[in-house]
This record gives C-alpha cells, structure tokens and sequence, in this order.
C-alpha cells in the first residue's frame, strides 16, 4: 500500500484478498450493508457529484464533471486520483457504501486477459477508499423495514440508503408482497414528502420510488410535467416516454394534448431537448405541432443539437415511401 497516491485526507486499505476473492469483476452492497463481490457523502465536498471510474491501464481513478452547456450537460476530465504504482492493479468496478466509503475491485493480474500472458485466476483484491474517519455504521437489515419505513430514506444524505430501500420497496410492490402496512402507507408517506421536500435532487428520489411502487399514474406525471423545476419536468417525460416504448402502452389524448400545450410555453431548452427525444414514441399524426414549436423556438433557447435532434425524429414521417405524410 506504500506504492499508492491519494490527495490528502484520503485512506486506502485492503479489505478483501485472496483467497476470499478470486479475480472480481464487480461488486455491490445489499440491504444488510454487506458486500458482495460480483453516491458518495463520507468524501469532501470537492470530490462530489463526479463520475469516478477504474482506469484500467492507468492504475488510477478518473473523474468526469458533468457541467450543463446549452439544452444539455457534457462531461469534462476532472484530475485523476488513488494512483496505484502496482503493476498487477486491474481495476473493475467501484461502488460506495453504508459509511460512504467506495469498494474497488482489483482482479489483480498481469494483463487485461487471462490465458493471455499468465493465468492468476486465483488472486483478486477488494480495497475500500475513505476520507478521514468514517462513522461506524451500527449492525441493521433494511429487508426487516416495513414499506413505509422504507420511504423516508429517500431523504439520507448517503443516497446508498435510498437506492437500497427504493430497490426493496419495488420489490415488494411487484411481488405484491405488502403484508406489513402495504403499498398505501409507503405511497401516502412518499406523497406527504414531495410536499414539504424543496431540493430537486430529494424530488428526484421520490418520484422515482413512486415510480417504483407503480404509483405513479400518467396523469399524476402529467402533474409532475407541468412542475416549476426543470429537472422534474425531464424526469416525468421519461417514466412517461419510457412506459410508450417498454411497456407497450399509448399515450392517452389528455396527455398528447398536454404535450402540445407544452411546446408552445416551455422555456427551459433541457425540457424541449427531451420533448424533442419523445417523438419518435408518439403517433407520427401527433408530431407535427410539437415539430413545428420546437423549430420556432429552438433558436431562442439555445440549443445547439436541438435541430438535429428534431430532424432525426421527423425523419420517419418524411421518410420516401412512409405510411403518413406531413399534412398540408
């Protein structure tokens, strides 16, 4: 561990070695806390809200910063950190925890493949990066929670405990196992948070777990799309477009309706971005009057791949030989 360098603050240990791991490809955490070899609140604030991935011929974590540009985020290099000066470092996967801290598995090799330039197949590492001294977590199953215990940790400031409870509520919800206090209680609970909770990020969380409970009905996200934040107007055209193309369902006059009446007022260029990106999943017949807005005032909103992404899902209806044809 000599051979590592962290920014200051930072700690590196081995948590798991061989034999108990044999080259780990990926790992995760369940309800329990506890990790299974197969969002981040323990680090300073400047090493927030990053993407981090394994570098895997650097011997390094890289980190991407999301910043917005124009309708739409782009990911710049942030600078790189946790160099490893070992040669067998084959990072995989990375992943956080209860405390904070993230896991990284190391299959621990020579090269990138085995049966290649030396087989090591039964070697690995498991390392757990932290910042300073993290506070123990006390022993504790989520799976014994009933479903409106479940809801509140949408609002941890770990989001390892909201991705944990919202996977065990969905769950739940599509086994139909609600025995404790159900599905009711874990949806009015949820809804009596999006009414006091301000932060975009905590709003977030909680549609996706209404989301995931199946109690979010269109017109509910039809509601959720007319939202003053734009964020939560993205999210709802999402769940929504996503159930038009998965889930087989057409969207409902009421809300084709609302879609039109939305391209003509929205101002936010990250909300017409994605209108633009649902058309491909509504009738062709429905398509012109959004087509026609977001031309209008694509200029306006500054979007500069906002054009593109209209031709490409005009395309269809304008393509030789097409069913429909735009109407004169």
């Amino acid at each position: 561990m000599k051979s590592v360098k962290l920014p200051p603050g930072f700690e590196l240990r081995v948590f798991a070695a061989e034999p108990d791991v044999q080259n780990p490809i990926a790992i995760t955490t369940d309800e329990r806390g506890r990790l299974w070899v197969a969002e981040n609140y323990n680090w300073p604030a400047d090493y927030r809200a990053r993407v981090y991935t394994p570098n895997l011929h650097g011997r390094r974590i890289n980190s991407d910063i999301l910043e917005r540009e124009n309708a739409g985020y782009t990911a710049k290099h942030g600078p790189d950190m946790c160099f490893i000066a070992g040669t067998w470092f084959r990072g995989m996967d990375l992943i956080t925890g209860p405390d904070g801290g993230v896991f990284i598995a190391d299959w621990s090799d020579t090269g990138e493949c085995h049966d290649h330039d030396g087989v090591h197949r039964t070697s690995g590492r498991i390392y757990k990066l932290t910042y300073g001294q993290p506070k123990p977590v006390q022993p504790f199953d989520l799976s014994q929670s009933t479903m409106k215990q479940l809801a509140p940790y949408q609002l941890h400031e770990n989001d390892w405990w909201a991705r944990q409870s919202r996977r065990i509520l969905q769950e739940r919800a599509t086994l139909n196992n609600a025995a404790d206090d159900g599905l009711a209680g874990a949806q009015h609970a949820l809804e009596a948070l999006l009414l006091t909770q301000a932060e975009t990020p905590i709003r977030i969380r909680l549609v996706v777990a209404m989301n995931a409970i199946h109690a979010a009905s269109e017109p509910w996200l039809v509601d959720k799309v007319f939202a003053a934040e734009e964020h939560e107007k993205v999210l709802a055209l999402r769940l929504l477009s996503d159930r038009w193309s998965v889930n087989g369902e057409s969207p409902s006059e009421a809300m084709l309706q609302k879609l039109q009446t939305m391209e003509q007022s929205e101002s936010s260029g990250l909300v017409c971005l994605y209108l633009a990106s649902t058309l491909q999943r509504l009738p062709v017949d429905a398509r012109w009057s959004i087509v026609d807005a977001l031309d209008d005032g694509g200029r306006s909103r500054d979007q500069r791949c906002h054009d593109a992404t209209v031709r490409t899902n005009d395309h269809p209806a304008d393509a030789p030989g097409a069913d429909h044809c735009r109407p004169k």
